[in-house]
């Protein structure tokens, strides 16, 4: 019988920055080409709701942050409004998250896609303040259709994510 030493916070904190840091070039680079009708799937956002729901809630705080930041640094939004976006969604599912049925494929569609859609329009506000031009209608429409596709893509994401970070508890209910 085989003993595995525990991850020890530093190389822990190293595979969360090092995951996010590849989702998000994927994110910024390689999504373009599998857009439907413009709609683009967050995967920031579903490994920030993988972290939170599977991890411990700092892990998601810095998780919510950097990926956060980092989808403000790719976009035009304004600097700080996807962190702020992504830090309510850590704080919503680290208060409500035990009540979900995490492993479920069907719960982490509606979960995720609900979080994206609440997520992108509390960020569309922020810079509505900003850019007062924006038409919010179809702003709206395109967060819709994206919201829908990143559901979609979830479960996807999130056995590949319990691959990398070997969660017992994902893996062992998941089917």
């Amino acid at each position: 019988m085989r003993l595995e030493r525990p991850i020890d916070m530093r190389t822990k904190n190293w595979v969360l920055f090092l995951t996010i840091f590849l989702i998000g070039v994927v994110q910024a680079t390689a999504l373009e080409y599998i857009s439907i009708s413009g709609a683009k799937p967050d995967l920031l956002l579903i490994s920030v709701v993988f972290i939170a729901l599977f991890l411990t809630r700092e892990d998601a705080i810095k998780a919510a942050i950097f990926a956060g930041l980092f989808k403000d640094i790719t976009s035009t939004a304004l600097l700080g409004s996807n962190a702020a976006g992504l830090f309510l969604c850590v704080l919503f599912l680290a208060r409500f998250g035990n009540h979900f049925y995490k492993q479920k494929p069907y719960a982490q569609i509606l979960l995720c896609a609900a979080v994206y859609f609440i997520t992108s329009f509390i960020v569309l506000l922020i810079n509505a303040i900003k850019n007062p031009h924006i038409d919010l209608a179809l702003y709206i429409w395109l967060i819709f259709k994206a919201a829908v596709y990143t559901g979609c893509v979830s479960p996807l994401v999130f056995f590949i994510l319990s691959r990398i970070f070997g969660n017992d508890l994902y893996s062992e209910k998941y089917i």
